[in-house]
């Protein structure tokens, strides 16, 4: 008669010691993708809007500061002017998470900006996707969010509401 034999119970914990050690390695790396993923589409529209105020000083030697909501406005406008972008439907950021600061303006967190008085600092805040013209399908998830670009295109980003900041 063949006896029949298992694994032994030191067998069992070494694999799930091996299994835990793999998930505690694994989980940060995610979780650091993850919010960085979701980072990235605001970095985009800002890249867009870095861009346009980049063409709008090129024609009027002067940046134009842009109200939270009001990107998609004519530049010319003298209410409320945007940067005539057009942003297509977003996962995270509605159009009102942005807005433009012209001037010396300093970045949160410590970190340095560029002191010309002609320099801009575009901003993302995550908990204005939550109320307003949304457009955004899951605003919830990006709440605590804090995004900043200035002229030279350095972007800082904070997933705990501006605590602590890292360089994109």
């Amino acid at each position: 008669m063949k006896v029949l034999r298992g694994f032994t119970m030191i067998e069992l914990l070494v694999v799930l010691l091996i299994i835990g050690i793999l998930a505690a390695v694994a989980a940060p790396m995610y979780l650091r993708h993850t919010e960085r993923a979701k980072a990235s589409e605001a970095v985009a529209v800002i890249s867009l809007m870095r861009q346009a105020e980049r063409e709008y000083y090129s024609k009027h030697k002067a940046y134009r500061a842009v109200g939270y909501g009001y990107i998609a406005n004519d530049p010319e406008a003298t209410a409320n002017p945007g940067l005539d972008i057009t942003v297509g439907p977003s996962q995270y950021f509605s159009l009102d998470s942005y807005r433009v600061q012209i001037g010396n303006q300093t970045f949160s967190g410590g970190f340095v900006n560029a002191t010309s008085a002609e320099d801009f600092l575009i901003d993302a805040d995550g908990s204005r996707s939550l109320s307003g013209a949304g457009k955004a399908r899951n605003p919830g998830e990006v709440a605590n969010y804090k995004l900043e670009m200035d002229n030279s295109g350095t972007t800082i980003y904070s997933t705990d509401n501006g605590t602590i900041y890292k360089g994109y």
